[in-house]
């Protein structure tokens, strides 16, 4: 091969090699919603423990989860009595992280305040495993309600927290500034298999439900947009439950509480924004406006929550 070949060959692969990791110009990458809720939702934590012996785990943001040894089946109820199991878990200690993993408080239509919500998932081998006999602990500060266990279920888009004491229940220690709670989910958990449990108290008020409204003249479409209402003084937020074209929507709202709307849409790679602080009376209705912001932005609003 002689040297003026051999240079325009090696001059060849260079441009090929260069234009194999340069982004093509002419199809960037674009934020998308699944993207930033993706990105930026509670971080999953992962553990190895064995099945067939008691075992503990501890996550990053202080709840400890205990195992017993028979813990673990497959999702048809054989008891796994060996090997390595994998333990995913999410905590959501924040209203941003309740936004962000799209899991509101709200329990057949009635507004619940969390304590702590957590995603548990149990896999051995790839396959996914049923969870029985174990218990999640946490201090939280100290609450006279009555704290309850509640399991995650989706339908479509719609998250609901249902509450029953044959799934689970909560134990409660009170010292003089913080309360130690132990929610200890019966072996009837094995009936379906839920990822998402919680720790609630159902919001007690006997002031009227109401509906409040925002309109916009930006045009909605549901499938690139969240929106959700943050209780300023609770930890609890709500899913909207109505839109059309030009109006958010959201019904069964204790009246009186204030609020703060955030809702969001991703078009085009680009994040827009809207917020608005209210007090809830019934019929509300109030206009916003969306303006542009970048991821970090919209992530810095999300944290002011």
């Amino acid at each position: 091969m002689n040297a003026k070949y051999f240079l325009i060959l090696l001059l060849s692969s260079l441009v090929v090699l260069h234009g194999c990791n340069e982004l093509d110009p002419d199809d960037p990458y674009e934020l998308t919603l699944a993207d930033f809720l993706q990105n930026n939702k509670p971080a999953l934590q992962t553990f190895t423990v064995q099945a067939g012996v008691a075992s503990e785990i501890h996550g990053a943001k202080g709840c400890t989860i205990n195992f017993n040894a028979n813990s673990f089946s497959t999702l048809a109820g054989v008891p796994i009595g060996s090997g390595n199991v994998e333990i995913q878990l999410r905590e959501v200690t924040t209203k941003k992280d309740m936004v962000l993993s799209q899991t509101p408080t709200i329990s057949d239509n009635e507004l619940i305040v969390s304590k702590g919500v957590y995603y548990l998932k149990a896999l051995q081998n790839g396959f996914e495993l049923r969870i029985k006999n174990f218990s999640i602990v946490k201090t939280v500060a100290a609450d006279t309600n009555n704290l309850k266990a509640f399991l995650g279920t989706t339908n479509g888009d719609s998250f609901n927290w249902i509450s029953s004491d044959t799934i689970g229940y909560v134990y409660d220690s009170t010292s003089t500034d913080s309360t130690f709670y132990q929610m200890q989910i019966f072996s009837t958990y094995l009936s379906q298999n839920y990822n998402w449990i919680n720790c609630d108290y159902f919001y007690n008020s006997s002031a009227p439900r109401v509906a409040v409204f925002f309109p916009t003249t930006d045009s909605i479409n549901v499938y690139y947009f969240q929106s959700y209402l943050v209780f300023n003084n609770l930890n609890a937020v709500l899913h909207y439950n109505g839109y059309s074209t030009n109006q958010i929507e959201f019904y069964n709202i204790p009246e009186g509480l204030d609020a703060t709307l955030v809702t969001y849409y991703i078009v085009d790679g680009t994040p827009f924004v809207a917020t608005a602080d209210i007090t809830v009376s019934d019929a509300l209705s109030t206009p916003i406006t969306f303006t542009e912001t970048t991821e970090q932005g919209l992530l810095s609003i999300l944290e002011g929550l």
